[in-house]
């Protein structure tokens, strides 16, 4: 019969945390502490082209600027703080240049 965890009980040894994990390699669950960051710099990587898009396109930067702000946001809190971070500030800065260039170039 598979033993019943209680969460708020540790166990023997008194760790919960290594309750935890044995729990969920018993379940055929991988726990990978990575996952998250990979996720992040997954949403900081799309808004890196996205920035880049929002300078070359002109008039399109008033749509993509923002979705690359969000994008960095997205990254920021999914594990990849310091990408997601300077995404999102040229997400915002690239609306008011693409819009610039595109102004220049009409």
């Amino acid at each position: 019969m598979p033993e019943t965890l209680d969460p708020k009980s540790p166990d023997a040894d008194g760790d919960a945390a290594r309750q935890i994990l044995r729990a969920g390699e018993s379940s055929g669950r991988v726990l990978d502490a990575g996952s998250g960051a990979r996720v992040g710099r997954a949403f900081s990587l799309v808004g890196v082209v996205l920035v880049v898009l929002a300078v070359v396109s002109g008039p399109l930067a008033w749509a993509l600027g923002p979705a690359a702000a969000v994008m960095g946001w997205m990254g920021h809190r999914n594990g990849d703080p310091p990408l997601g971070t300077w995404v999102g500030v040229a997400g915002v800065v690239a609306i008011a240049v693409g819009v610039a260039l595109g102004g220049l170039v009409s």
